[in-house]
């Protein structure tokens, strides 16, 4: 997105022209947009000045600890390209629009908050940990050799890829037991739900009838049994 405002209280004013551009740190899904100033009111901004105040707004957005150095780089050069430069054939207008994106690739050896893919040796971000372990083990590996990977196990140990996660099945309700014992009549009488009920004697049925009726077995739903001694 760019911002332009327009002033005319002075001869020396200029048009403020600013952009928004999309920043993202090299082989993580970790990314920012930053609002880049090219010129204000006051000064038409140099590279240095720049850089600088895209450097400054990097750390505090990606929360980057001063120790740890780091390179910009142009997202048409890809996450492994050259920093960006300023030609003197270039304008700041060329190198930073809205159009443009932006690679962060942290320094090696001055970083601590990221760990190395066994293969390629980039870094992956601490946050990004938990979605960089593809398979059944504690080792990490970037998206981009993930997805090269042929015999799709882990490069250290051969642990077989993470199961995919499906849903879990909704449980089939159980018919409930339709089957009430009762002792005397007069605790039928008082039971509400009797009228679709048919009462059998328990007296009057073999010990495996009254097994299948307890049991709730298809044919004796509905079932009340009167123990009456």
């Amino acid at each position: 997105m760019q911002t332009e405002v327009n002033s005319n209280n002075s001869e020396n004013s200029h048009s403020v022209i600013s952009h928004s551009c999309e920043f993202k740190i090299a082989y993580t899904q970790e990314r920012q947009y930053i609002n880049i100033t090219l010129q204000t009111h006051s000064e038409i901004k140099t590279f240095s000045q720049i850089m600088e105040s895209i450097s400054a707004d990097i750390r505090n957005k990606f929360n980057i600890k001063s120790q740890t150095n780091f390179d910009i780089i142009s997202s048409s050069q890809g996450e492994d390209g050259e920093p960006i430069i300023c030609l003197p054939e270039q304008s700041m207008t060329d190198l930073f629009n809205e159009n443009k994106k932006f690679y962060i690739r942290l320094d090696k050896e001055t970083t601590t908050d990221y760990i190395e893919c066994p293969v390629c040796y980039s870094h992956i971000s601490i946050k990004n940990r938990e979605c960089s372990q593809f398979y059944q083990c504690t080792h990490s590996m970037c998206n981009r050799c993930q997805r090269r990977m042929i015999n799709n196990c882990c490069p250290l140990c051969r642990a077989p890829p993470r199961a995919a996660i499906t849903p879990t099945p909704t449980p089939t309700p159980t018919r409930p037991n339709n089957s009430r014992v009762f002792y005397n009549l007069h605790d039928i009488q008082n039971y509400r739900e009797i009228d679709n009920y048919r009462i059998v004697r328990m007296q009057d049925l073999t010990m495996e009838e009254i097994l299948d009726i307890q049991n709730n077995n298809s044919h004796h739903n509905n079932t009340i049994l009167l123990n009456s001694n």
